[in-house]
């Protein structure tokens, strides 16, 4: 059987079982007193009829009458006492029985109440008699004749007399019992539902404002002490409205901060589980946060540097700091672990600042200082040398001092070029560069940059192909921007290409897009340098360029960029190159 979960009927039933329980203990002590008390008065009736049953019986003892006589007197005995009688000698033989033929009857010297009798002067027992099937209480006392105890007279009587005079006062205490319990049950229901009225009332406020519905308040149903209750509910919606309200608003206020500062934020519990990633550190450590959310941290990530520092936090409670380099990510990171509770807590706040920025630009910088005095110590060298050979002596020759003065003169021009193209680089990168961007069409454009690089084709005997589909859209860009681009591009397809080559200039209309690709068939790229050759000084080896600085293919990556385009490469060593310009189109009602 389900218990009732009701709070109304828990308090009635509460209240009906204490009743209960109460009247069934006064009723179970009535019952038990009432019992006692029957049977206390009629051992006593029992007792004073075995005197008079002894007295009357004296004469029979003293004269040692017949014994049909004394059982004609214990038969006449017992039907005036209504109660067995039975007179025993002595030694315990029953001499006479009211009910039962003595012979039939056993030696009653053993039996308690007899014993008693003998010893103190009277005795009482309740048992089963033995031949007739009921419960009998016995009570004897003493036969005295000439001051001599002479025999024991009993007198016997049943319990059921006494237990019907118990049933009836049991029946009238379990009605009253009964009447009791329903009209407890009543009474505690009624109660009950005025005392819970308000408590459903305050369960359902609770309900609303676990759902949300912090504006909810509560009415109260009574006037007791559950009025002053919803009153200190309601207090306490308008207190949790305005907490709820002030950490909304900081916590806005942090995800905000969280979620735009550079700095990655990483917080785990006190089990080794994450529980909050900024934006900041999803990039850093290229993980997503809804995916790691409740995962441990070193499943997540799994350098040991990171994670030792976690550990060294977590069982020191002090704040750790470390700079870690993780190659797979190609990140220096400034890590700092810092304790988030008190020693009874493993919580950590994980801090990490990207330095892989810094790190480049510093790299960059000192690559930079080192390959402009590479590129620069070679003119420089030469052209002091020739200068001192002329101081020795060399000037009073002038076909020498003419040939020297020329050579230190393209030194010269040679450094200002390189010069001129950092310095191209340098506005390209800074976005100082400005671009006179205007719709521009390819056919003539590439009809020029073809003628202009005939003759050194022509001249290497290396083929020179023009493919231009007829319906190839405008790009916007600046002419000579782009001119220096493919004059880059050409020039190198030029120079590394081989005698009996081929050269291919071709364009093409792909989604929204022109693709002009440069394509040769070289001496090739090694694919382990492809991934570095738009980048500043850099040279695949001397046999593709002995004499440039590294800094042609930079420039070209820059200036697509500022169009709003991309370049890539595409080279198979010993089979040839291809680079890939993608320039966006203009369509035709931008062009009008």
């Amino acid at each position: 059987m389900r218990f009732p979960r009701s709070l109304q009927w828990r308090i009635t039933l509460a209240y009906t079982a204490l009743i209960i329980l109460a009247l069934g203990v006064a009723s179970f002590y009535l019952f038990t007193f009432i019992r006692s008390s029957y049977l206390s008065n009629l051992e006593t009736r029992l007792e004073h009829e075995a005197r008079l049953v002894a007295e009357a019986s004296t004469p029979y003892f003293s004269e040692q009458a017949e014994t049909s006589a004394l059982e004609a007197a214990a038969e006449r005995m017992g039907v005036n006492i209504a109660a067995r009688v039975t007179l025993i000698a002595r030694d315990g033989t029953v001499l006479a029985d009211s009910d039962i033929d003595p012979a039939q009857v056993a030696n009653q010297a053993l039996q308690p109440e007899v014993a008693r009798a003998l010893n103190a002067g009277v005795g009482s027992n309740t048992r089963q008699s033995g031949d007739a099937d009921e419960e009998l209480i016995y009570v004897a006392v003493p036969v005295i004749a000439q001051d001599n105890v002479q025999g024991v007279a009993r007198v016997a009587a049943p319990t059921a007399q006494v237990q019907e005079s118990v049933n009836r006062s049991l029946a009238v205490i379990a009605l009253i019992g009964f009447a009791g319990a329903v009209l407890a049950v009543l009474i505690g229901y009624i109660g009950a539902a005025r005392t819970t009225r308000s408590i459903a009332a305050l369960t359902e406020g609770a309900r609303q404002l676990a759902a949300g519905e912090l504006d909810y308040r509560v009415n109260a149903q009574a006037s007791d002490e559950t009025q002053e209750l919803a009153q200190a509910f309601n207090r306490m919606a308008v207190s949790l409205r305005d907490l709820v309200r002030d950490l909304s608003l900081e916590r806005g206020k942090l995800t905000a901060v969280l979620n735009t500062m550079a700095d990655g934020v990483v917080v785990i519990d006190g089990s080794g589980a994450i529980v909050l990633v900024n934006h900041a550190a999803e990039q850093i450590l290229d993980i997503e946060g809804e995916d790691v959310l409740n995962r441990r941290f070193t499943e997540i990530i799994r350098d040991h540097y990171l994670q030792q520092l976690v550990a060294r936090c977590t069982e020191r409670h002090e704040v750790q700091h470390g700079e870690v380099e993780i190659p797979q990510w190609r990140r220096y990171l400034s890590v700092i672990t810092t304790p988030l509770a008190a020693h009874d807590d493993a919580s950590v706040l994980l801090t990490m600042h990207d330095l892989t920025r810094i790190r480049q630009v510093e790299t960059t910088r000192k690559e930079f200082v080192s390959n402009v005095s590479h590129e620069l110590r070679g003119p420089l060298a030469a052209v002091k040398i020739l200068a001192e050979s002329l101081a020795d002596g060399a000037l009073k020759e002038k076909k020498r001092a003419k040939d020297f003065l020329r050579r230190i003169n393209s030194e010269i021009d040679r450094m200002t070029l390189m010069v001129n193209e950092l310095m191209e680089l340098s506005r390209l990168e800074s976005e100082q560069s400005s671009l006179q961007l205007a719709p521009l069409d390819l056919h003539p454009f590439i009809a020029e940059l073809h003628e202009e690089h005939q003759e050194r084709t022509e001249k290497r005997k290396i083929a020179f192909d023009v493919a231009l589909p007829a319906d190839l859209p405008c790009v916007r860009g600046d002419e000579e921007k782009l001119r220096q681009v493919f004059d880059n591009l050409l020039s190198n397809a030029v120079k590394f290409t081989p005698k009996d080559g081929r050269i291919s200039l071709s364009a093409q209309q792909e989604n929204g897009t022109v693709c002009l690709r440069v394509a040769d068939t070289g001496v090739g790229i090694p694919r382990k340098h492809l991934p570095h050759i738009f980048e500043r000084f850099y040279k695949v080896d001397r046999s593709r360029n002995s004499k440039g600085f590294g800094l042609g293919l930079a420039i070209v990556k820059h200036i697509v960029q500022a169009h709003g385009g991309a370049i890539h490469a595409e080279s198979a060593e010993g089979q040839g190159t291809i680079f890939t310009v993608v320039l966006p189109a203009v369509t035709e009602e931008a062009a009008d």
